[in-house]
């Protein structure tokens, strides 16, 4: 009598798409990101994919500043390119704010008052004949 051994070998598991979670849903981490040629920023080809490239970028810096105190991840919002018809993201701009100039004293209000005058006897059709004193 012959005894037969049959090896049963795993069927080789179902290959699964690249960019595709088990759930269907498409993974943030594998967009393609080419540099715009005008601004050298990243490129994101929809509203779509900019919107989720920003979440990755938000989610990452509250890791960051949870982790280790500081980030350097500072991209707050996303705009349409005019060049190369992609989105961007972009940070704040670090505003100054404008100096506060003193209130003009009594002698430059009265610099203005002639310089004013002599502007509407230039633009009229008659010249003054005599110099405005202040």
């Amino acid at each position: 009598m012959t005894t037969v051994i049959t090896i049963l070998t795993p069927e080789p598991l179902p290959r699964r798409r690249p960019g595709r979670r088990r759930d269907g849903a498409a993974t943030i981490t594998l967009h393609r990101a080419p540099v715009c040629p005008e601004s050298g920023k990243r490129r994101y080809r929809d509203h779509h994919q900019a919107t989720d490239a920003l979440t990755s970028t938000r989610r990452q810096r509250t890791d960051d500043l949870a982790r280790v105190g500081a980030t350097r991840r500072r991209e707050s919002r996303l705009y349409r390119c005019g060049s190369c018809l992609g989105f961007h993201l972009t940070s704040p701009v670090e505003r100054v704010p404008p100096a506060v100039e003193p209130p003009p004293g009594p002698d430059a209000v009265a610099v203005a008052r002639v310089a004013a005058i002599r502007a509407i006897a230039r633009a009229s059709r008659f010249a003054p004949t005599e110099e405005v004193a202040a």
